[in-house]
């Protein structure tokens, strides 16, 4: 295979479609690829050997703890194919000539029973490609506003985001706290004051009132973003792409600097909105 003899140097076509990637797989025997989601439609046709698929739906995202959307194993868990699960997984072994569909956001993951060789085809989902406008979409806070007000105006948007997308806030982003980061990162700190961290109304300078206006302000600000979640995708899918919005919109407000803050303003600034 080194010096490009024989069929394999045939298998070098690119994909015209840019929302569409064609890749050849390889795998020696007991090699497994861990629990995973893609963001793309999976065609996976086996060629040679014999694969194991184990499947999970978008919704056993609470059991399998996903990784932090902004952590080098973005779409990939914390539990390991080796830990026991409360779930049991949809398992599926191909030969040559089977052809597997994945869904898009379904948690799978993969053992070679032998040596295998096997082609698939991401196509990008409807989903992902409309969380991409999501993501272009712009955040309707005003660049003169301090980091206080910064921060403030974050925790508003999004408890109202949640709520208008039929979820508990506090109850969602709990949960977004506990599956994410409890095992990997500190959620509390004794280094910050966490009222004015958080942007509460008494350390903003504002009166009552105009907090109240603030927060109407806030509330008119957000359709757009929640329309496109309500639009766009349905409700296991939309979780796991909400909690990767609120993460990424958290990170740009507090910036890079104080990125290891996340999880402590995500687990303190949103059981008292005042």
């Amino acid at each position: 295979l080194e010096d490009g003899r024989g069929p394999v140097q045939n298998l070098t076509f690119m994909a015209r479609d840019e929302h569409v990637q064609v890749n050849y797989w390889m795998g020696s025997s007991e090699v497994t690829a861990d629990w995973h989601y893609d963001t793309s439609d999976n065609l996976h046709a086996l060629i040679q050997g014999r694969k194991t698929f184990l499947l999970l739906p978008p919704s056993a995202q609470h059991e399998l703890k996903l990784f932090p959307s902004l952590h080098h194993y973005y779409r990939q868990t914390q539990v390991s194919i080796a830990d026991k699960l409360d779930i049991k997984p949809l398992t599926f072994t191909l030969l040559p000539g089977h052809v597997l569909y994945i869904p898009p956001y379904w948690f799978h993951s993969v053992r070679s029973d032998q040596s295998s060789l096997s082609v698939n085809v991401w196509s990008q989902s409807e989903a992902f490609l409309e969380m991409e406008k999501i993501f272009r979409l712009p955040i309707p806070f005003e660049e003169d506003w301090s980091d206080q007000i910064m921060r403030a105006a974050t925790r508003l948007f999004l408890h109202q985001l949640v709520s208008q997308l039929h979820l508990n806030p506090k109850r969602f982003i709990r949960s977004l706290v506990l599956e994410r980061y409890s095992n990997i990162m500190p959620v509390q700190s004794s280094v910050v004051d966490l009222k004015r961290f958080c942007g509460h109304q008494k350390t903003t300078d504002m009166a009552l009132d105009q907090w109240t206006q603030f927060e109407n302000v806030i509330s008119q600000r957000l359709q757009t973003h929640r329309d496109a979640f309500l639009h766009s995708m349905k409700s296991d899918v939309l979780e796991i792409n909400l909690g990767n919005f609120i993460e990424h919109l958290v990170w740009r407000i507090l910036g890079d600097k104080r990125l290891h803050l996340l999880p402590v303003f995500l687990n303190n600034c949103f059981s008292d909105l005042i």
